[in-house]
C-alpha cells in the first residue's frame, strides 16, 4: 500500500537504558499520526536488528538486548505491531543468546 514504517533506538535523557520506538509514513513520506514506544526504557542496551512491515501492514521488529554493562547478549526478541502501536503479537525470545567459545 505504499506505506512504511521507520524504527529506532531511543536513549534515555540521563544517557541509561534505550527503549525502540516507531512512526508510520504514508504513501507520500509524510508522518502518519505519532511515534510511539514499541519496547520500553530498558536499563541494558537495544540494538535495532530488523523492521519490516509485513503484507497485512502490521510492522514486525527484532532487537538484541544486552546486559546493563553490554558485557552480555540476553538474546533476540521480536514483537509484531500495527502502525498505531497495538500490539498483536507480544514480545518473544527470537534467539537464544550465543554462548562464547
Amino acid at each position: 500500500n505504499g506505506q512504511c514504517a521507520l524504527a529506532w533506538v531511543h536513549t534515555n535523557s540521563d544517557g541509561r537504558g534505550s527503549s525502540i520506538r516507531l512512526q508510520a509514513l504514508d504513501v507520500a513520506g509524510n508522518l502518519e499520526g505519532l511515534d510511539f514506544e514499541v519496547v520500553p526504557p530498558d536499563p541494558g542496551v537495544l540494538w535495532l536488528a530488523f523492521t519490516a512491515e509485513k503484507p497485512s501492514g502490521d510492522i514486525e521488529l527484532h532487537w538484541e538486548r544486552f546486559s546493563a554493562d553490554d558485557e552480555r547478549s540476553l538474546g533476540v526478541f521480536r514483537v509484531v505491531v500495527d502502525n498505531t502501536g497495538n500490539v498483536l503479537e507480544p514480545v518473544s525470545l527470537f534467539e537464544t543468546p550465543a554462548v562464547a567459545p
